[in-house]
């Protein structure tokens, strides 16, 4: 902190780079009312696809639960949004991408191999299409070449902490070469033509798609995705779990003892808020896990971070 904060005090508000629901219960808390695997994808979704906050409109929401209304009449294969992310041009091209057909092919894949998985096969294709349609941006603003501008858009991806030398991410039940090879064949190959149609060279995107870029997405992933639930967005109004990565956020260290937390309310959104008074100069910290736990279990817990706790 450059200055002395209070406690409570909210010191950052950030939207994330991508965000993406988790194929497990589909947002449901009591695992008695989750849907099955066969289910997943098929049911009508509840959140807005851009910003996951609540939709009214939506069909499965109880009273009360819903916070944004979805963007006017939209067609049966266009992606779900609210107002608000409908009316922002980058948002507005990811229908083009990550159509509700897509998405449920690739919801109902997880489901069948791990959806308990925090980082699935869908924040896979979410990078992917954000990275495209950056580097489509980059390329028209700035006049640069293919190569540059898809370069420029993996920068905040590559800044991103990986594991350590020899440290390996696990995907849980497939594999960088299934996800890869599954992301270009899904959709009779619809969605990997249209991201290499954006990216403007096919070589490019086919060096995107390959196991090599999935591999080293996911160790980046594993090690920065935010996990996240957001109040009346998932099925019959319960909580919506999904994960995002968060450019600033990720920056910050864990602590046993934090001097900051994460909130997550109505939407994607992360709030940071001091948990006491924070001189200035002082680290601002996050606990990756729950402090509640006993040390050994935190110590378990945070070598998923590949680093040892030192508690005791």
């Amino acid at each position: 902190s450059t200055v002395e904060l209070a406690a409570a005090s909210e010191f950052l508000i950030e939207a994330p780079l991508v965000a993406w629901p988790l194929a497990s219960e589909v947002g449901v808390s009591d695992a008695s009312a989750a849907p099955s695997r066969s289910e997943i994808g098929k049911l009508d979704v509840t959140w807005c696809e851009g910003c996951l906050s609540p939709l009214l409109g939506s069909k499965g929401l109880v009273p009360g639960a819903c916070r944004r209304r979805i963007r006017g009449k939209q067609p049966s294969q266009a992606l779900k949004l609210c107002v608000d992310c409908g009316s922002q041009e980058r948002t507005r091209q990811l229908q083009s991408l990550l159509q509700p057909s897509l998405l449920r092919k690739l919801r109902s894949w997880q489901a069948e191999r791990s959806p308990s998985s925090c980082v699935g096969i869908e924040a896979f294709a979410r990078c992917f299409a954000q990275v495209a349609i950056s580097a489509s941006a980059i390329r028209q603003e700035h006049g640069v070449g293919a190569k540059e501008a898809l370069d420029m858009a993996l920068r905040p991806f590559d800044r991103l902490a990986a594991p350590p030398e020899g440290g390996v991410v696990d995907l849980h039940g497939t594999s960088a070469e299934e996800v890869a090879a599954t992301l270009q064949a899904v959709c009779g190959g619809n969605f990997f033509a249209k991201v290499s149609s954006i990216v403007g060279d096919q070589a490019l995107a086919d060096e995107l798609f390959s196991a090599a870029t999935v591999d080293a997405f996911a160790g980046r992933l594993v090690l920065n995705a935010a996990a996240m639930e957001i109040a009346g967005a998932g099925y019959g109004g319960s909580p919506l779990r999904a994960a995002g990565i968060f450019v600033l956020l990720a920056t910050m260290n864990h602590s046993c003892e934090p001097s900051a937390e994460a909130h997550f309310e109505s939407s994607s959104v992360v709030s940071l808020r001091t948990l006491r008074a924070v001189e200035a100069g002082e680290p601002l910290t996050l606990s990756y896990v729950s402090v509640d736990l006993p040390v050994e279990a935190r110590r378990e817990r945070l070598r998923h971070w590949f680093f040892e706790c030192d508690c005791r």
